[in-house]
């Protein structure tokens, strides 16, 4: 689970997320979110353990970027990125659509990036799952062949 998806109430989670700093000032719903941290029973990946929240280990970011280089735009390219490098034959994407009419100017690019990683994980043999509403690896028509 990446970011604030408790929100959403997942049915489970085998670990979360989170790479945002504790405290993003004028946003109160994070702080919210790092309470809902600090009471989770699963580890929690962030920059580095925080007492904040006891079950917050260090995300390997340097084994990482020696492994894909420095390409990551959002949570969920580092959390892809993460299972890759964990060796991990499936990945599920859930809740990350990527809508085209998302309001946060960032969001194409973030879905590029994480696209980028779909493709590295299916190059790789890695059954990537995603969403049937999501927009991640989908177009409309087929280039050259469909309008």
């Amino acid at each position: 689970m990446i970011n604030a998806m408790e929100r959403h109430h997942p049915p489970r989670a085998d670990r979360w997320i989170e790479l945002h700093p504790l405290v993003i000032p004028g946003y109160p719903q994070h702080t919210e979110h790092i309470r809902f941290l600090a009471s989770v029973q699963v580890p929690v990946v962030m920059q580095g353990h925080f007492n904040a929240v006891p079950a917050s280990y260090p995300y390997p970011r340097e084994r990482v970027i020696a492994e894909f280089g420095r390409y990551f735009r959002c949570t969920a390219a580092w959390a892809s990125a993460l299972a890759l490098h964990e060796g991990y034959r499936e990945i599920g994407l859930y809740g990350i659509d990527f809508q085209p009419d998302y309001p946060d100017p960032q969001a194409p690019k973030q879905r590029a990036n994480v696209e980028y990683y779909i493709g590295l994980a299916r190059g790789r043999g890695v059954e990537v799952k995603i969403a049937s509403g999501s927009h991640l690896c989908r177009e409309e028509g087929l280039y050259g062949f469909e309008p």
